[in-house]
């Protein structure tokens, strides 16, 4: 075994002292090394986001236009449909003024007496002969 000299108090609070000294500097330089393995590393991230950021903001440009693109398109769309449907009704319209004038035409025709009775076929030649000279 060694021999432990006989020191004062004074000497071992030294030697404490000096000890806890040395261990707070080694524990200052473990840290600061993983600080600077931490600073390496956040830099090298800071770097990456950096570059995935200038590509997405190049994305986002055009997302944006293309986004403006389809709005315009689907405007035109919704113009071309409203003209289409404005157009349709109008042509329903007349139309439906045209059956009615067909449809009263056909009730006026129908209830007429047959020009000849009992015979059809000389009652529709009648009929088509009149209709005819009407035209004319």
């Amino acid at each position: 075994m060694i021999p432990i000299p006989s020191l004062s108090a004074r000497a071992w609070a030294a030697i404490a002292a000096a000890a806890a000294f040395v261990a707070m500097v080694a524990i200052y330089f473990v840290r600061v090394s993983g600080l600077q393995a931490d600073i390496a590393r956040l830099e090298t991230e800071n770097t990456r986001l950096a570059s995935a950021n200038r590509e997405l903001g190049a994305a986002n440009k055009q997302c944006a236009a293309s986004v403006t693109a389809a709005n315009k398109a689907v405007s035109d769309l919704q113009d071309e449909a409203s003209e289409r449907a404005r157009k349709a009704a109008e042509a329903v319209a007349a139309a439906e003024q045209r059956a009615s004038k067909y449809r009263n035409e056909a009730a006026a025709l129908a209830s007429r007496p047959m020009p000849k009775p009992g015979d059809a076929c000389g009652s529709l030649d009648a009929l088509m002969n009149e209709a005819i000279a009407e035209r004319q």
